[in-house]
């Protein structure tokens, strides 16, 4: 499972821009204490091979971002995605009261064994392919299937059960390339609202998997 919280993102200018200003730093500093013109050079030509070195390699390495998800529209939530990952999958889960009882055997860690009412929807990238850009994406609707992609639940394409006002429900966003993203929301007053599940946590017991009470729980 996926716990809901998110890490900074990685902007390849501010990490040069921080780089550059440590070395600018350090050679005021040093040249202080030593006053040598040489150092000065000497800080020069570093501070711009690491900013290179830097950019460069945020570049080559597209400077991963974790999956973030804004929820907007009305009774029929819209997830807003951002991040440097592509979607492989993306679920959402009806909440229910046994979900939160504790000592509860777990089949496995997947959320479909955790969650007691079936998947609401799930669309999924067709097997062998590589998943959009979820900022090419950008905004799922639920119920709506995103081109290059197939609904997996409900099977035969059939439309997802409508979203209950007032109910909890939980969303999975799972990526590749990149951190994926999981939450909770409820539909008041015609508009989606984030907010939080209180979900237990899984521990291994036996071989098995229980449920427990959580210190930071989903």
């Amino acid at each position: 499972m996926q716990l809901t919280g998110h890490l900074n993102e990685i902007d390849p200018v501010e990490v040069a821009d921080s780089a550059y200003t440590f070395i600018r730093l350090n050679q005021s500093t040093m040249e202080q204490i030593v006053g040598s013109r040489e150092l000065s050079h000497v800080f020069k030509v570093r501070g711009l091979n690491l900013l290179a070195f830097l950019i460069v390699t945020c570049v080559v390495s597209g400077c991963e971002r974790e999956t973030k998800a804004r929820i907007e529209g009305g009774t029929t939530p819209v997830f807003v995605l951002t991040g440097s990952g592509n979607l492989n999958s993306f679920s959402v889960y009806l909440i229910s009261p046994p979900d939160y009882k504790l000592g509860r055997t777990v089949d496995s860690l997947f959320d479909d064994s955790f969650f007691t009412e079936p998947v609401q929807w799930r669309v999924e990238v067709p097997d062998g392919l590589h998943g959009s850009p979820v900022e090419s994406l950008s905004d799922l609707t639920y119920g709506v299937v995103p081109p290059g992609y197939k609904q997996k639940i409900p099977a035969g394409g059939s439309a997802p059960p409508a979203i209950i006002p007032g109910r909890t429900y939980f969303f999975e966003c799972s990526t590749n390339n990149a951190p994926g993203v999981s939450g909770a929301f409820q539909v008041v007053n015609g508009k989606p609202v984030p907010v939080r599940a209180g979900l237990p946590c899984l521990q291994a017991r036996n071989g098995k998997e229980v449920t427990v009470s959580c210190i930071n729980p989903r």
